[in-house]
């Protein structure tokens, strides 16, 4: 390794950690923020609704200032938004933009200082104009809804005074999704109505009761695997050649002996000077000899992948029922007599 190669992976590590710690020194846009370009629009919008204000367009105000938060909603911009809400009639959203302006103002410091000091008093005052509607529910309600301008009452809010704006109101009680009871009523500011309504909800089904289920059976109940059926055929007809090829070598040493006792009958005490007329019996024992060696390492062979065959396939199916046509019969293989040795027959 060359030594200008261990300076670079020495200064590797030093490179990435210098500029991780400058991208972390640098400050991070944040993401989506406004260009200042976009910022530059904004403060021209702002303008145009303040002079819209000041014309009392208090919707086009409005229109305008909606559009300015798009970019940055800031305690000045939602003060404002709050006070177009207030002279177009909406009490309550105007309550809610003073507060939210004033909590932000505290944190946004000097340049919000004038929204901190005047939307804390907005918003007590207009509470003061807000009409309330107290909705009481007698009976059971279940499925049933109660509805006010429209818009769902939650169940916890019933029974307490909910502010709304000054002018008409309607109370609906909707059940499977019709309006079955409906009340109007109108609200002077500062005023207050209590609205009763009865609901007679039925009560839901009882929830169907469950069927016991049957008992797993016990561990070692099951029927035993016999081990019949199509899965494990491979099985019995590699161990089935095996068995087959092991009796076959068996046989053929048989003959090997007999051929080579027939071959000493004819010799002299010491197995030499035997009767030339017998070597081809000689040769046929030679023979006999290599292929029973054959045949066994075939055999064993054979009946081991056999053995392997019958653990390692899956279980078998279970048998039939009765409707079902029977399974096929089970392989069989059988050894003969040959002509000239022995012959394997077998079904599959």
């Amino acid at each position: 390794m060359s030594f200008r190669l261990v300076l670079s992976a020495l200064a590797l590590p030093v490179v990435l950690a210098w500029s991780s710690a400058t991208a972390h020194a640098q400050p991070a846009r944040p993401p989506e923020a406004p260009s200042e370009e976009e910022l530059l629009a904004a403060r021209q919008l702002f303008e145009d609704a303040i002079k819209r204000e000041e014309a009392d367009d208090w919707a086009g105000a409005l229109a305008i200032l909606e559009r300015v938060a798009q970019v940055k909603l800031s305690p000045n911009v939602r003060y404002h938004i709050a006070l177009c809400h207030e002279w177009l009639g909406r009490l309550v959203e105007a309550v809610n933009g003073y507060e939210l302006a004033a909590q932000e103002a505290k944190n946004a410091g000097k340049e919000a200082a004038k929204v901190a000091a005047n939307a804390p008093k907005r918003a007590a005052e207009l509470r003061k104009q807000l009409g309330q509607i107290e909705i009481v529910v007698t009976g059971e309600l279940r499925t049933s809804r109660v509805l006010l301008d429209g818009k769902n009452v939650l169940r916890a809010l019933l029974g307490s005074a909910l502010p709304v704006n000054p002018g008409a109101h309607t109370i609906e009680l909707e059940t499977a999704g019709k309006v079955v009871t409906e009340r109007a009523v109108t609200l002077e500011k500062g005023g207050l109505e209590r609205v009763e309504l009865e609901v007679h909800d039925p009560e839901p089904p009882p929830d169907p009761v469950p069927q016991p289920q049957p008992l797993p059976p016990k561990p070692g109940t099951t029927e035993p695997d016999t081990g019949e059926g199509a899965g494990r055929i491979a099985a019995y007809v590699v161990g089935s050649v095996g068995l087959a090829s092991l009796a076959t070598s068996a046989i053929l040493w048989g003959l090997r002996e007999s051929a080579i006792a027939e071959v000493r009958a004819s010799c002299d005490a010491n197995d030499g000077r035997c009767d030339p007329a017998l070597q081809p019996t000689e040769d046929q024992a030679y023979t006999y000899q290599n292929v029973s060696f054959a045949l066994l390492g075939v055999g064993a062979a054979s009946l081991a992948t056999g053995i392997v065959l019958f653990f390692a396939l899956p279980p078998d199916e279970k048998p039939a029922a009765d409707d079902e046509p029977a399974p096929e019969p089970s392989p069989e293989v059988t050894l003969r007599a040959a002509p000239f040795g022995l012959g394997l027959d077998g079904r599959f």
